[in-house]
């Protein structure tokens, strides 16, 4: 027992530590609900590991089972619901943990330093993710209510599916990208490949930063779109809005009330921009 705290009721404090070898694991995979998540890379030691601090109303302890070359981390308390609370767990993977790791949070954020991995998910409810420097091959995010803040991300396959969330990455260098959302907003700056992007009512930025052989797909119902490339940009393009404006500062071949297309250069990539009453303009940065 640690004392009075959290409207004057007694609270446990929390100061659990677990450390598993990393040498012989292919997964890992952490399920929690109401706890913040900070994940490190760290260059100390080879043993990944596992810090649950701060207070609660009942007791909580982390529970770990290595089944196979796969960890699972989930939680253990007396009472099946979650009580009030304050508690952080912290995770501490070494460098030489190149593998698989798997995120399933409800109602805590994440927040991501500096990671190098095969692959990275993470499925939250209400909660968000941060990240600095997230690198994997492949990169699958899930949140409904949740933001998601990315400064530096590369991958080969990315897929983001937010429902009200904003979703913004900053230094974006990829193969493939698949990101869908239903009210917010999707903002990519200083990004290459190939994009596929839908909303309904959020609007669409994406500021690339290079445009060779690429494939570019925007969608969005009532939310705008706005296209920034390179002067030199070569490429081919269709803008569609039913009662939104469309504007070009590339030259074009077809100017309708609702449709505008053009080619410019070789056409090497294709811009496919569509949406029913928002604006779509395509400016060079």
């Amino acid at each position: 027992m640690g004392g009075l705290g959290l409207g004057g009721l007694p609270f446990h404090r929390i100061d659990e530590v677990k450390t598993y070898p990393v040498d012989q694991m292919d997964d890992i995979q952490v399920i929690l609900s109401t706890y913040p998540i900070h994940v490190l890379q760290t260059t100390e030691g080879s043993d990944i590991k596992f810090h649950l601090s701060g207070r609660s109303m009942q007791p909580v302890k982390l529970a770990a089972a290595l089944n196979g070359k796969t960890l699972l981390v989930e939680k253990s308390q007396p009472n099946k619901f979650d009580l009030p609370n304050d508690l952080v767990l912290e995770i501490f993977i070494p460098e030489n943990y190149q593998k698989n790791l798997s995120i399933d949070i409800t109602t805590g954020k994440a927040k991501i330093d500096s990671l190098h991995l095969a692959s990275f998910s993470l499925h939250t409810t209400t909660g968000g993710m941060e990240a600095g420097g997230l690198m994997a091959e492949k990169i699958n995010l899930v949140t409904s209510t949740g933001n998601i803040k990315i400064n530096q991300l590369q991958t080969r396959d990315l897929e983001i599916f937010g429902t009200t969330g904003n979703i913004s990455v900053d230094d974006c260098a990829l193969d493939t990208a698949k990101i869908e959302t239903t009210t917010g907003d999707v903002i990519l700056r200083d990004a290459s490949g190939n994009f596929n992007i839908g909303t309904t009512t959020g609007k669409v930025i994406l500021d690339s930063t290079e445009i060779e052989n690429r494939t570019v797909a925007i969608g969005t119902s009532t939310g705008s779109i706005s296209v920034q490339l390179p002067r030199t940009a070569e490429f081919s393009f269709e803008a569609k809005s039913s009662t939104g404006r469309l504007k070009s500062d590339f030259p074009f071949t077809t100017n309708e009330k609702k449709r505008m297309a053009g080619q410019i250069g070789s056409g090497s990539s294709t811009l496919d921009l569509h949406s029913s009453t928002g604006s779509i303009t395509i400016s060079k940065k």
